[in-house]
């Protein structure tokens, strides 16, 4: 491992129910980053104040972008109007080992980033963990088949997610979180947006079978429950916006729910479909400006996915039948698809998109032609 991981104190929190909400306790001494919550008394004229965040996923992939990745956080820490970064999941690629130690290697990494870090999980460190070449570690609990190794998503709370609302970074923010068994699903409110996360992974919501087996208790367990969360947190995510009377709503997830690549089996997609018929209610419920982000898919995609005449697919396999024209989706660049770039999303509540961007190209391009992409 190339550097350790930092030592961080212990948050005690009340014990949650699965699906109960959860507000920070005031584990942190820094007095200068309050919980975002707070943010609702001051003034108008702040609330309204744009903010840039740095939004990437799927990364690093493979050894050089691995090596090169504290180069990657470098370069956006360097870029003074970023104040947040956002992580869509894969935190590897698929077919190198979900080791506890590589997951410590990363979050050291994480811990670099100057300004407060989300992290949603991908299905790439947890998820299809049980690949032969990934290790053939059981995904998620109970472990059913005898491994003493702790199931993966289990160590990717323990190591990613050991304060329970706050982010990470080093200089960590309050968020409201789930709590309980959903520690990763967050929210908070800034340029009067309201913003969350979901765990909703790719390889069809976990419902891919692991170990090429039929489905265990455990996996239907899983399933079931995590889905039935993150309605109830998109819920309470619309149920802010609007209490807040937010401008807009952005939400970020790992899973490319409209990937060209699944639509055309439905043991690809099927278990999308709770997740994506509620955002679509909540979304054309709300009305205004709805941003869903995502990785997954590797290649930058910018779209209305359920308003789209060339695409009625994106709507007719999730039994949508009405346009949801406010919704608005960008899948990041990844992986090592051409060529390695951060988004950098402007949030403005004055303009009526709310939502704008740059894709800033990183300096260095580790793994590609330069021809391909040419060093800056």
């Amino acid at each position: 491992m190339r550097r350790a991981l930092a030592t961080a104190a212990v948050l005690v929190l009340a014990a949650l129910t699965s699906v109960s909400v959860a507000t920070a306790h005031d584990g942190h001494s820094n007095d200068n980053h309050h919980g975002f919550n707070d943010q609702r008394g001051h003034s108008e004229e702040r609330s309204n104040r744009p903010v840039t965040y740095a939004v990437i996923g799927d990364t690093p992939y493979g050894q050089p972008q691995i090596e090169n990745f504290p180069n990657d956080v470098a370069e956006i820490n360097a870029d003074r109007q970023v104040s947040l970064v956002l992580h869509l999941g894969d935190i590897k690629n698929g077919s190198s080992e979900c080791s506890t130690s590589y997951f410590e290697q990363i979050r050291a990494d994480f811990n670099l980033f100057a300004d407060p870090f989300v992290y949603t999980p991908g299905d790439n460190e947890w998820t299809d963990c049980h690949r032969a070449n990934n290790g053939a570690y059981w995904p998620a609990g109970p472990v059913l088949n005898g491994d003493v190794r702790p199931a993966r998503l289990e160590e990717i709370h323990r190591i990613f997610f050991d304060h329970p609302g706050w982010t990470l970074g080093q200089q960590p923010r309050r968020v409201e979180t789930q709590g309980g068994r959903y520690v990763e699903n967050v929210l908070w409110n800034e340029s009067n947006v309201e913003f969350g996360d979901l765990n909703v992974p790719g390889s069809n919501n976990d419902w891919l079978p692991w170990f090429g087996q039929p489905q265990t208790s455990s996996q239907i367990d899983e399933v079931t429950s995590r889905t039935e969360a993150d309605l109830a947190w998109m819920a309470r995510i619309f149920d802010r916006a609007r209490d807040e009377h937010a401008k807009a709503v952005a939400i970020g997830i790992q899973a490319d729910m409209w990937d060209p690549a699944i639509e055309g089996d439905p043991i690809q997609y099927d278990h999308f479909q709770p997740i994506v018929q509620a955002l679509a209610r909540e979304a054309l419920r709300f009305g205004g400006p709805v941003l869903l982000m995502n990785g997954d898919s590797h290649k930058f995609v910018d779209d209305h996915p359920l308003a789209d005449p060339s695409r009625p697919q994106n709507k007719s396999i999730y039994g949508i039948t009405q346009d949801v024209p406010n919704l608005r989706r960008i899948t990041v660049n990844g992986s090592t698809t051409p060529c390695h770039e951060w988004l950098k999303l402007t949030v403005d509540p004055r303009t009526s998109a709310v939502f704008s961007y740059v894709r800033e190209q990183f300096a260095r391009q580790p793994g590609f032609d330069p021809t391909v992409c040419p060093s800056k």
